[in-house]
């Protein structure tokens, strides 16, 4: 080992040289030059590592069958012409809040320990100003950090160039954080802010106790979960499921406003209801937390990506060293790209289109260049590492876990997205 070369060099070097101050120079460099540590590994890692696995292709499955990896979903929703996101968002955070209202009854210690924002103080004005970027981005690009992958796996055209400028956007916030010793999320609760809607209802006495904070995490988790999914059910309501994929264009052949009701039943048969997406997406936060221990994110897997390919240079606490570094790129980019991958495909055996005529119909009637994606990936990516979070990071987990920041965060995504819509008229 590298280590092992060390010492045999110091010796080498003390038995030549006398002088006592090269023999302890020299050996104090010798004794630092070590190996970098391995990765560690649990004798469940493998299991652990399957079972990230076939969560995150479960959820790609649905984003790819409810229509949600089509480009033109994204900026659709910004023009209120679509809300095919907002449905799976709303259930997604309702059913979050309740499966983990249902942990924090049963196994409390666990849901205390991966309610990761309620320890890390990311900033009000980081939060915002990141989310409001990462909303911009994700109106240009016609993508999400978390529905990327599903995209790459469903072969849409756009999706390379978002890669690439999502890579560009976390590098430049990587060399930004190095190079100025920039990080934006304090490691631990800073002056023990309240940062959950529960804490302003503890004592100085039961703060600390993590049955006091369930059940206060249960009184208002429950109520607001059920609200969020009566949202999305309302929103079925004036814009109905078919009328959403019949303003996609999926299937191809249901293009127009006129469609017969046959078609439609068609439609509703081939194309999953995003509000069963939302939930398949909350009820996987139970899972995703008692194996990683924390929820769910997307960004935090192209820092992954950043960090192994620079050897550990840039985003060095993103280096994979264990299997639970690794949870977020097992989940994202392992599975949902491979759930796309299977539902796009599936999607094209029960229509019977090819595959080209369906990604064409995916884009809608936007003119997608390259420059363009590649921007919005940019954008998005590097809001979110600002923010610290992405869609699913705040929006969904961080939400769910009432994260006042993570509230404000969501509105400032969906804030920022229709905001450059209306202005540039994407």
């Amino acid at each position: 080992s590298r280590s092992t070369y060390a010492i045999k060099d110091t010796v080498s070097v003390l038995y030549w040289n006398t002088n006592l101050h090269h023999i302890l120079v020299i050996t104090t460099m010798s004794a630092t030059q070590q190996s970098p540590p391995k990765p560690k590994t649990s004798p469940n890692a493998a299991f652990r590592a399957a079972a990230l696995m076939a969560l995150g292709t479960a959820e790609g499955y649905l984003f790819a069958h409810c229509g949600l990896f089509a480009p033109a979903s994204f900026t659709r929703q910004m023009r209120f012409e679509n809300f095919l996101l907002m449905k799976v968002f709303l259930t997604g955070v309702g059913t979050s809040m309740l499966a983990q209202a249902l942990m924090a009854a049963f196994h409390v210690k666990q849901f205390e320990k991966s309610r990761s924002y309620r320890q890390d103080n990311n900033g009000w004005l980081q939060v915002v100003g990141g989310c409001g970027l990462l909303g911009v981005g994700m109106a240009v690009s016609g993508s999400g950090p978390t529905m990327l992958p599903t995209q790459l796996g469903s072969g849409v055209s756009t999706a390379a160039s978002v890669f690439l400028g999502g890579l560009a956007g976390g590098t430049l916030y990587a060399v930004l954080e190095k190079a100025l010793s920039f990080r934006t999320s304090c490691p631990k609760r800073c002056d023990k802010e309240r940062l959950v809607i529960d804490d302003y209802f503890t004592t100085p006495e039961n703060s600390s106790n993590p049955k006091v904070i369930a059940a206060l995490y249960q009184r208002f988790a429950v109520p607001m979960g059920i609200a969020m999914i009566l949202g999305a059910l309302f929103f079925d309501r004036i814009a109905p499921h078919s009328a959403d994929a019949i303003s996609l264009g999926l299937p191809p052949h249901a293009q127009g406003s006129q469609a017969s009701s046959e078609l439609m039943r068609t439609i509703q048969a081939i194309l999953f209801h995003p509000i069963a997406a939302g939930v398949v997406l909350g009820i996987n936060q139970i899972p995703l937390r008692v194996v990683s221990d924390d929820g769910q994110g997307g960004s935090t897997s192209i820092m992954n990506i950043i960090s192994f390919l620079s050897g550990g240079y840039l985003s060095e606490r993103h280096f994979i060293r264990s299997w639970k570094q690794a949870s977020q790129i097992l989940y994202v980019y392992g599975g949902t790209l491979l759930g796309g991958l299977y539902g796009f495909n599936q999607i094209l055996s029960l229509t019977g289109a090819d595959a080209a005529t369906v990604r064409q119909a995916a884009l809608g009637d936007v003119t997608w260049t390259p420059a363009r994606t590649f921007l919005g990936g940019l954008m998005m990516v590097f809001g979110a590492r600002v923010a610290g979070g992405c869609t699913c990071g705040h929006g969904i987990s961080g939400v769910s876990e009432l994260s006042l920041q993570s509230f404000a965060g969501a509105a400032a995504i969906f804030g920022g997205g229709i905001a450059i819509t209306l202005l540039l008229r994407l």
